[in-house]
């Protein structure tokens, strides 16, 4: 959010930072207030970022939809999906969201390298009256160009690449890809959940249990001891790397993404090594993890 922020301003966009609590999100009935008091409209757009990444936490965007509609306030919707497309439920169209971002380089399971947009039709129709600048977004200059329709050369390796990303999905089906990373992202949270047990270990840093992101899990360190240094006995020692925490949570969590092409034994291994990395750098947990793991798997 604060990067959309930064890059929104560089732009000459005035943007209104709707704050949250980062460990439990948005709430929606407060968003509902504040365009009900936009009584001029001059709200045009509402950008959410639909999985976290940084607090492992995901905002239901259909009920931000829901709250548009519920007040009538014509601005459109956009979405960040940048960690939750092709892991976790998305209908773009069904929730009417007005333009979608995407990459490439997390469920899609490809280098970091290339974005889609989705756009409806609406947001077609403001962007062609629209004299506010813009380049990656200009969609109209994509659709003159044929039969390409992409801005600069076209990253070709690329394509062949999400052509196989895609293939593979559809091979497992997306509903069972969506039901492999709850899956995937209950067993996370047990294993959690296990070593912070006594009180001491730690914790999910995201506290609204209808909003844990089944792509990514942060885990709040025990007070007294930084992530930085059980991190990097994970990747120095035992070839396991851990997202570190982003802006004011560097130090203070680490992160375990368990998105795109990953099955049980994989996580129990990152899993089980993560208890490894944490005794090894003196961090304080409750055994049992993986055993949490485990039963959650099995159930």
């Amino acid at each position: 959010s604060e990067s959309w922020t930064q890059m929104a301003t560089s732009f000459g966009v005035k943007v209104e930072k709707f704050g949250a609590d980062w460990r439990k999100g948005v709430d929606i009935a407060k968003l509902a207030e504040r365009l009900t008091k936009d009584k001029q409209h001059e709200i045009k757009a509402v950008l959410v970022v639909h999985n976290e990444t940084a607090t492992g936490m995901f905002i239901p965007i259909q009920d931000v939809r829901r709250a548009l509609d519920e007040t009538k306030h014509p601005a459109l919707l956009l979405s960040d999906t940048i960690s939750s497309l092709g892991s976790l439920e998305y209908k773009m169209d069904a929730w009417g969201i007005d333009v979608t971002v995407g990459g490439s380089q997390k469920g899609l399971m490809l280098p970091t390298g290339m974005s889609m947009t989705g756009v409806s039709n609406k947001a077609l129709e403001v962007a062609a009256k629209s004299k506010m600048p813009r380049h990656y977004f200009n969609w109209q200059m994509m659709n003159a160009r044929k039969p390409q329709s992409f801005v600069g050369t076209a990253p070709v390796h690329m394509f062949f690449g999400l052509q196989e990303s895609l293939r593979m999905i559809e091979e497992e089906s997306l509903d069972a890809v969506i039901a492999r990373h709850t899956r995937l992202g209950e067993a996370t949270r047990a294993a959690v959940r296990a070593w912070g047990a006594d009180g001491k270990g730690p914790h999910l840093y995201c506290q609204a249990e209808d909003r844990l992101s089944n792509s990514v899990t942060t885990v709040m360190m025990p007070e007294g001891h930084s992530s930085d240094g059980m991190r990097k006995a994970a990747v120095d020692r035992f070839n396991l790397s851990l997202g570190g925490g982003l802006g004011p949570l560097m130090g203070k969590v680490f992160r375990i993404g368990h998105m795109g092409d990953l099955n049980e034994p994989m996580l129990l291994g990152c899993l089980a090594t993560t208890e490894l990395a944490m005794k090894t750098a003196g961090v304080p947990f409750a055994p049992g993890g993986v055993d949490a793991a485990i039963a959650s798997l099995a159930s």
